[in-house]
């Protein structure tokens, strides 16, 4: 029973962590490092938002191209350094509080506010926090690369030159260890929660999770124990989600200290994940409408391998009971309303076919948006 148990978290476990090593690869770069990830690799707007894009090697190599663009055009060392400075900021944020300055369980929310420069010292984990360690923290990260720290003003600084002094425990490795273990730990939560929900959460389900979870946050801080988000998962229906994070991830992994959850960022995952399955479910059936459209033959693989859709054949698609399903689903407009509006679009175009991108943004696009959800709360 115990060896059945210990395969069993070990299969939960294993795509949140695999999310989190490729979230962790970009959760630290510079703004002038991020933001040509976050504006130049979508191919359609509704990629925007989901958790899409490259990935593994392909996120390496998009880092390394950036950075060498941007060597081309500045100096090598100050280049280097300068988006160094930055880095070393952000971890040690992550080491003084137990959670990275601009991480979210989305890779396209990481980067969207790394671009903002969107971090603050919440006070519930900041608190006790010295006015010297936020000071060496801003300065490091600070947009403008010429105004961070410096690394021979770094080693000088405050924090740094009495951080074993000024520590009422003596040495802060254990408290780091702790926060480095206690962050792992809620990611994994945070980004099994995400994956699950989205699975099995439809229209307006998302939205009245965020309102239980503000509910319940009394001191309105955006945050969440584990056990008060496994309560609210209950009371929703979702015990076999709360069971499976207290059993794979609470009692699993023993780290000292509670998890927080991030519940903006959790439900704005929620909301990006759910958006990719029905991208994925809408092309599947698109391509098998296409093909028989087009009664097969070189011209329906064509269609099907395009993305296209003759235009008088949109209608017929739209009214198919499973595309009904997923447009009543997600709250997206009924068939006749899409069916109109993309009509004409084409009509005034005199385009005759109907592209699966656009198709697809058009409908994401259209889907109700509560600001609450969809904004990512710290």
């Amino acid at each position: 029973a115990a060896a059945a148990a210990a395969a069993a978290a070990a299969a939960v476990i294993a795509s949140p962590c695999l999310q989190l090593y490729e979230a962790c690869r970009v959760a630290f770069c510079a703004p002038e490092i991020a933001r040509p990830l976050l504006g130049g690799n979508c191919s359609s707007r509704w990629l925007a938002h989901a958790d899409e894009g490259p990935k593994g090697s392909e996120v390496t190599g998009n880092v390394s191209n950036s950075h060498m663009e941007l060597l081309e055009e500045m100096d090598l060392f100050a280049a280097l350094a300068a988006a160094d400075a930055w880095s070393v900021g952000a971890i040690a944020f992550l080491l003084l509080c137990g959670y990275p300055p601009f991480f979210a369980p989305c890779r396209h929310h990481i980067l969207s506010r790394i671009d903002k420069i969107d971090f603050s010292f919440d006070p519930p984990f900041w608190s006790k926090i010295s006015e010297d360690a936020k000071d060496f923290v801003q300065q490091c990260l600070r947009d403008a690369a010429g105004r961070r720290l410096p690394v021979c003003e770094a080693q000088r600084h405050p924090w740094v030159r009495d951080l074993a002094d000024s520590s009422p425990q003596g040495s802060m490795l254990p408290a780091f260890i702790n926060n480095l273990r206690r962050f792992y730990r809620t990611s994994l939560i945070e980004a099994y929660a995400a994956n699950c929900l989205s699975e099995k959460m439809r229209h307006g389900e998302v939205e009245r999770l965020y309102s239980h979870c503000l509910e319940a946050d009394v001191m309105k801080c955006g945050y969440l124990t584990s056990a008060d988000l496994r309560h609210i998962l209950e009371t929703q229906g979702h015990t076999e989600v709360a069971e499976a994070i207290a059993v794979c991830f609470t009692r699993t992994l023993r780290y000292p200290g509670e998890s927080y959850i991030d519940y903006g960022a959790l439900t704005a995952s929620i909301a990006a994940r759910r958006e990719r399955l029905l991208e994925e479910e809408l092309w599947r059936h698109f391509q098998d409408f296409a093909c028989a459209a087009c009664g097969g033959g070189g011209y329906a693989q064509e269609a099907e391998i395009a993305g296209r859709l003759p235009l008088d054949r949109l209608n017929s698609f739209l009214q198919d009971a499973e595309v009904q399903r997923l447009l009543q689903d997600s709250g997206a407009p009924d068939a006749a309303t899409l069916s109109t509006e993309l009509h004409g679009c084409r009509a005034a175009s005199e385009v005759e076919v109907v592209d699966f991108n656009d198709l697809a943004a058009e409908i994401l696009w259209r889907q109700p948006r509560q600001a609450a959800v969809t904004g990512v709360v710290r």
